[in-house]
């Protein structure tokens, strides 16, 4: 059999077993997406329809990758019948098959953290409410978190909410529920909510798809929430074959709801379970293992194994001590060039890791000095930029009108005189009379505190949404958004301000048309809805091209299932790497230090790990203890490039530090630093934040900001004062 080939004799068992569930423990870089894909080859070939096999991920990359690999072994049509897809992006095709049983219409909108954080701070603004100066975002998460929990509004409500901060949440967690309901739309936890609903609701429904999924594949196993391992075991019966596969060694999503317990315990919920453990590592050198190994046995909860290799000895960890941040930066940088040079390498073939993003900074300006290309992963994602969001925002209404927050952030875009007074006005008007804020636009003459020049302006913009709602089931999608964006205006409008920033922003919607027909071409008769369920579940990393040529940079988290020949890690101090010294429990300090785990593992022949004696954080010099897990590292697994440190930089590198922030970079090969959409900032009286939206140009630019204690000011940037972090 072609999906029994170039197996070892762990891979090939776990791949041949099908007599009950099955845990698959994959160590890093034990080829476990190499097993998994033979795995369904291997059912295929033995008499599994492709239709009845569901196979589930975390990333989109990851499916695409796995879906590669097995049409290559058993062809495209097969491959195609397959239910291979991230949980989310095969949750949300089931809900949308299935939309009416909840109440819901099949062309509900998807809404990403940056539209969940505007719902609720349009609710927090409605209810008139404030919770201990929380932000938006804060809220968000917080309510993130109890849906992650499985804890939905009116139990929180009735058993959770004690204290006052704590009702008021209740009162958001209601009625930012009621306004997902009342747009027709979804947030991502949704996506993994109304699915157990559904089943649990609808016992015909569940039993269809029982009926469907003969055999079900889990990867990143270790990386699944409450909400999805109880989809899971709904789906999975008795007769239903079930196949996990992770490493509990690199579970490193518990900030964000995935419980380890899942992995631990999946014995105990299944019984019968068989365990078949990967242990051979075919990315890193022995000395990799072994410092990864030094660490990670620190952990008391884990399953047991030992990875080892066939690879080389190889080199040493080398580790950098530094005086600060831009001596990192630098010394970094160097080490680069140093390898570069040596190792005849690539620049792809090297990824700097930090655990925080604000670390980026000093990189960045580091890099950019040295003429070092480079590209940030995970940073402001391409659909989450302003001008993609306001176009997809229009094509958002077109598909779904009861979309309020797509209606709220494209009612002034391009600037047509209807203001924030005039669409409170027109909200609280729907609200009285129980309308949608777009069936309200018809009926605009009736909302007689706007001025009358507005309602013609409404009125006018209501005509254009209308004429695009009837022409989007005439034109094709290619079509249907050109059409659209020309009659907008807008690349015009950004052509004419002629700015850096204006001509990045005409660059983004040209390659957002660029991509629409591409996707139009991949997928025949391709409606808006199609393109939406598409773009609303793209994340970070999706974009890691590996054939692009420049260093890359990106956390720690981002990089998970990625490998490098050459990995840094910075900023290995206490209060940084491991994130927080004042843990309160021992998980935390777990999770961090499998997260240390991950990073060394990403490397396959040299890891460089680097320290700062001293960092400037939240507006003040802080003097760093080196991380405990470098102490923890075998001692005959590592060496010190620079061992005693420096006492002083020398003049070469003071004249650098001090030209470092002066440097006009125009001429290279990167974006200029400047504020924008998404950028985290520091404001001397408000603190952190992250700016949501710019608006003009010159002395009259306005910016607003999600400061995370105060809440969002709206300042003039002349004289906010702001520094990028």
């Amino acid at each position: 059999m072609k999906s029994l080939k170039n197996l070892n004799e762990a891979q090939l068992e776990a791949v041949q077993y099908n007599a009950g569930p099955h845990l698959i423990v994959a160590g890093a870089g034990s080829g476990k997406t190499k097993v998994l894909t033979h795995k369904i080859a291997y059912l295929i070939e033995d008499g599994f329809e492709p239709s009845n096999i569901l196979s589930l991920t975390f990333t989109n990359k990851a499916a695409n990758e796995m879906k590669e690999r097995i049409t290559a072994m058993i062809g495209v049509t097969k491959a195609k019948k397959l239910w291979m897809g991230t949980f989310h992006s095969i949750l949300a095709r089931i809900l949308r098959t299935e939309a009416e049983s909840l109440n819901y219409k099949k062309n509900f909108s998807i809404y990403d953290r940056d539209d969940s954080v505007s719902l609720v701070s349009n609710v927090l603004l409605a209810l008139n409410l404030s919770i201990d100066n929380k932000s938006a975002s804060a809220i968000q998460h917080q309510i993130s978190s109890l849906k992650n929990k499985m804890i939905l509004p009116d139990e929180y409500a009735k058993h959770h909410a004690q204290t006052l901060p704590e009702k008021k949440l209740a009162q958001v967690y209601i009625e930012y529920n009621k306004r997902l309901f009342e747009n027709n739309s979804m947030d991502f936890d949704d996506l993994l909510l109304k699915p157990i609903q559904l089943f649990n609701n609808h016992q015909r429904i569940l039993a269809k798809y029982k009926k469907e999924f003969k055999y079900v594949l889990v990867d990143e196993f270790q990386d699944t929430n409450k909400a999805q391992y109880e989809i899971i075991k709904l789906l999975v019966t008795g007769r239903t074959k079930l196949c996990v596969v992770g490493d509990d060694a690199q579970s490193i999503y518990g900030w964000r709801g995935a419980e380890l317990e899942n992995m631990l315990n999946f014995e105990k919920d299944f019984p019968k379970t068989k365990v078949f453990r990967l242990e051979q590592n075919y990315r890193s050198t022995k000395r990799i293992l072994k410092a990864a190994g030094s660490v990670i046995k620190n952990n008391p909860d884990q399953i047991a194994k030992t990875l080892w290799t066939d690879n080389e000895e190889g080199e040493l960890l080398s580790i950098i001590r530094c005086s600060d941040e831009k001596d990192e930066a630098f010394q970094i940088s160097k080490q680069i060039k140093k390898e570069i040079t040596t190792q005849k390498i690539s620049l792809k073939d090297i990824a700097v890791l930090y655990r925080i993003n604000s670390q980026s900074r000093a990189l960045e300006e580091a890099l950019r000095r040295e003429k070092l290309p480079y590209k940030i992963v995970g940073g402001i994602e391409f659909y989450k930029r302003k001008e993609i969001k306001d176009l997809v925002g229009y094509l958002r209404v077109l598909a779904n009108q009861s979309d309020e927050e797509s209606l709220l952030r494209i009612m002034n875009f391009p600037q047509r005189g209807i203001g924030n007074t005039s669409i409170s006005k027109m909200i609280a008007f729907a609200r009285k009379l129980d309308l949608t804020l777009f069936t309200t636009m018809s009926r605009i003459f009736e909302v007689i505190e706007v001025k009358e020049r507005i309602q013609k302006n409404v009125k006018q913009f209501k005509i254009l949404l209308d004429k695009y709602i009837d022409l989007k089931n005439q034109l094709s999608l290619t079509e249907l958004t050109s059409a659209l964006v020309d009659e907008l205006g807008i690349l015009k409008m950004y052509k004419e301000e002629n700015s850096v920033e204006s001509r990045q922003r005409y660059d983004n919607v040209q390659e957002l048309l660029s991509g629409i027909a591409e996707f139009s071409k991949a997928n025949k008769g391709a409606t808006i809805d199609d393109f939406l369920s598409e773009v609303s579940l793209i994340a970070g990393v999706d974009s890691y091209e590996e054939e692009d040529n420049y260093v890359t940079l990106m956390t720690i988290h981002s990089s998970k299932g990625l490998e490098f020949p050459f990995v840094f890690i910075s900023g290995c101090e206490e209060d940084i790497f491991p994130l927080n010294q004042k843990f309160d429990s021992d998980s935390k300090i777990e999770e961090e230090r499998r997260l240390f785990y991950v990073a060394v593992t990403r490397a396959e022949r040299k890891v460089i790990l680097s320290y700062a004696r001293s960092r400037y954080r939240f507006g003040e010099v802080a003097y760093q203890d080196v991380s405990r897990f470098i102490g923890e590292l075998d001692s005959e697994t590592i060496k010190e490039l620079n061992p005693g440190g420096r006492k002083s930089s020398s003049r070469r590198r003071r004249a650098y530090y001090d030209e470092l922030y002066q440097e006009d970079f125009d001429d290279f090969n990167q974006e200029r630093r400047s504020l924008r959409v998404g950028s985290r900032v520091s404001h001397e009286k408000f603190g952190e934040g992250k700016i949501l939206a710019i608006n003009g140009v010159g002395d009259g630019q306005k910016i607003s900001i999600a400061f995370e204690e105060l809440g969002t000011k709206h300042l003039l940037t002349k004289f906010a004062k702001l520094t990028i972090i």
